[in-house]
């Protein structure tokens, strides 16, 4: 394979890992590289978190002519750790297998005259594996390095993908079993009303909310309501603040951690933290999302260097954007800090921070 030709089908592959979905990637995958490579059969699956081989892209003629019953596109690793099978073998001692000899396969499974097998490697850890097999003629060395460059192209993007499932998978059982310990509470009109009065203007009595709702309701009623609300913890009465007319600046960083469940241990360490309004789990490549003030970029700069980001054992990549203002909500709930306070929320001391002595950072107190 030419290296111009080598660079086209790297591309096809990109983009396939790009524009699919799901499990839809494997099988796009793969008919890329057969038709590179001429070979009539093949494999492309990843190691799920249990360490077995999944295998969602095993061509369709594969299925429709192995006679071998209840096949599954899943091999646990228990079944394949002692056998001899080549694909077994590539993955279990991470090197390359091929043969131009019939493979003698189980009885009722496809023939396999001739194959070549690489495991998918990315930062020294199988992740996956390619197979291809049956080509018409013996399958020569350039055959094997094509392959073998193609596990190498696909190293990154598989990782990536496997990363965001596995994220995607433990985001939706956290908030499943969020969902079961909450109890879901229903608003009714008169809820929505009250509540609509309160965002206009959260100083009113009770007695003339209950006045100007459609139907009138007596400041008993309206007191009983918003207990209600704010017991089931969807109200909380506070006063926020329009921190665009104290002439703050916003930030917003990306984060991600080094290891997954290390998630809600960082969320805990800044959740107090009276520079940041906005702290949300977030899918993709980066695992949680911050809103960030301060009083001016070099304030902002110095304190998402030297506080938010400085913990490298816990955080592997960032991304920063900065951000003129904030449209809505015009109000937020900020809080104030005493900079003498030894015990900050993140377990820092302004007063200790060389930043904070030479007046670069405003520290906890900013405002």
């Amino acid at each position: 394979m030419s290296p111009k030709l080598g660079i086209q089908f790297r591309d096809k592959i990109i983009k396939a890992f790009t524009e699919s979905e799901d499990d839809q990637v494997y099988p796009e995958v793969l008919d890329i590289i057969l038709s590179a490579i001429d070979s009539k059969y093949g494999i492309f699956g990843y190691i799920d978190v249990n360490g077995d081989l999944v295998c969602p892209s095993m061509t369709k003629d594969v299925w429709d002519e192995c006679q071998i019953p209840d096949k599954d596109i899943i091999f646990p690793r228990e079944d394949w750790v002692n056998s001899n099978a080549i694909w077994a073998r590539a993955l279990i001692e991470g090197k390359t297998k091929y043969s131009n000899q019939p493979l003698n396969p189980p009885e009722g499974h496809i023939p396999m005259n001739r194959a070549i097998v690489v495991p998918i490697i990315y930062r020294k850890k199988i992740i996956g594996i390619l197979e291809v097999a049956n080509k018409i003629s013996d399958y020569t060395k350039d055959d094997v390095n094509s392959l073998e460059t193609f596990a190498r192209y696909i190293s990154p993007l598989l990782f990536s993908r496997l990363e965001s499932m596995q994220q995607r998978k433990e985001l939706n059982e956290l908030r499943d079993r969020k969902l079961k310990k909450v109890k879901i509470v229903q608003l009714d009109d008169i809820d929505k009303e009250i509540l609509n009065k309160l965002y206009s203007d959260g100083r009113q009595s009770n007695t003339q909310i209950g006045t100007n709702l459609k139907n009138t309701m007596s400041h008993t009623g309206v007191q009983n309501r918003i207990k209600k609300l704010i017991d089931s913890n969807i109200l909380k009465i506070q006063g926020n603040i329009n921190f665009n007319t104290l002439n703050t600046k916003v930030a917003y960083v990306n984060v991600k951690l080094q290891k997954f469940d290390d998630i809600d241990k960082f969320i805990n360490k800044f959740k107090l933290c009276p520079r940041i309004f906005l702290i949300s789990r977030i899918t993709g490549q980066y695992y949680i999302k911050l809103g960030i003030i301060g009083r001016n970029m070099d304030d902002l700069n110095e304190f998402i260097n030297h506080c938010l980001l400085a913990d490298t054992q816990l955080i592997s990549l960032s991304e920063v954007i900065f951000a003129s203002d904030i449209s809505k909500p015009e109000f937020l709930p900020l809080t104030f800090f005493e900079i003498n306070n030894q015990n900050t929320p993140c377990g820092k001391s302004c007063l200790e921070c060389d930043s904070y002595i030479n007046k670069r950072c405003f520290g906890c107190d900013f405002l």
